[in-house]
């Protein structure tokens, strides 16, 4: 199954603003979070801290992803 990722703040530099992954059938949201740790070390820390969004709804690394579904991913945000 393929779903749509939207990557935001310091993670949209190294992996796009958009992007399309092919994930097995029946992967959750932790899945693709370790794919995407696998593929990009370097973003490993931020990813661990990401919040995930599908759709409209914030979720948990649990939560199974459907094909076509749009994630979104937010890191904290720091600044003053």
């Amino acid at each position: 199954m393929r779903v749509k990722v939207l990557a935001f703040a310091g993670l949209k530099s190294e992996l796009g603003a958009e992007r399309w992954v092919e994930l097995p059938e029946g992967s959750t949201v932790g899945a693709l979070l370790a794919k995407l740790m696998q593929e990009h070390p370097a973003l490993r820390g931020q990813l661990a801290v990401t919040a995930v969004a599908v759709g409209d709804r914030l979720v948990e690394k649990e939560h199974e992803l459907r094909e076509g579904e749009e994630v979104a991913l937010l890191p904290p945000v720091s600044g003053g």
